[in-house]
């Protein structure tokens, strides 16, 4: 990102449940930003019993 003078801003790491490992990661960048990074809550995808989360939920609607 700094190659392309992308300032990144937020991290977030993504969960598929509780008791596992992240397997995404999302990142915020500015263009000609000033520096500053914020590392975000965890995001959890899938409750225990599979379905999504309630956040989840409120990014497809």
């Amino acid at each position: 990102m700094k190659k392309y003078n992308i300032e990144p801003k937020k991290i977030q790491f993504v969960y598929p449940g509780q008791q596992k490992n992240s397997n995404i990661l999302l990142i915020e960048g500015v263009k000609n930003g000033k520096p500053g990074l914020k590392i975000l809550s965890p995001l959890y995808s899938h409750e225990e019993n599979g379905e999504y989360t309630e956040q989840i939920k409120k990014y497809f609607s």
